[in-house]
């Protein structure tokens, strides 16, 4: 069996609150039917080894998650999502220092190849149902 991460809207709902994710891509090929560059591993991507390096530094907490749970059938395997354990609050010092290391002042991202997406627990809570028990029992493991 595949080890599939937690979901990160799972994750808001375990905080009951918004959270933060990191979604890494190449940005130099991409498949015209995902959007994302097939070729792309976590791994061997510098710019997430740097992003992890200073968050470790900066002794902020961050674990692997699955990006938003998708019932679709669509499945995307692990692709070195990262959440990290902050809240978002313009006055937490350790929330602002990393949007400020992932995002110029004018709002604009340092890393073309990073995207910090906020799941709001509001949206999160709109797929509860997926903590159900026995919910996902009946899905692919592929999925």
């Amino acid at each position: 069996m595949t080890y599939i991460p937690t979901p990160i809207d799972a994750i808001a709902r375990q905080q009951q609150r918004d959270v933060i994710t990191l979604l890494f891509d190449a940005i130099d090929s991409h498949d015209e039917n995902t959007g994302f560059d097939l070729r792309y591993r976590y791994h061997q991507d510098p710019i997430r080894d740097q992003i992890i390096e200073w968050l470790d530094q900066q002794q902020i907490s961050w674990h692997v998650c699955g990006r938003i749970a998708d019932t679709t059938g669509c499945s995307m395997r692990y692709r070195g999502q990262i959440y990290i354990d902050l809240p978002v609050d313009e006055t937490n010092q350790k929330f602002c220092l990393l949007r400020d290391y992932l995002d110029y002042p004018d709002g604009k991202s340092r890393f073309k190849s990073v995207i910090l997406l906020i799941v709001t627990l509001e949206f999160a809570m709109t797929k509860a149902h997926h903590d159900e028990p026995g919910f996902w029992e009946d899905r692919p493991d592929d999925w």
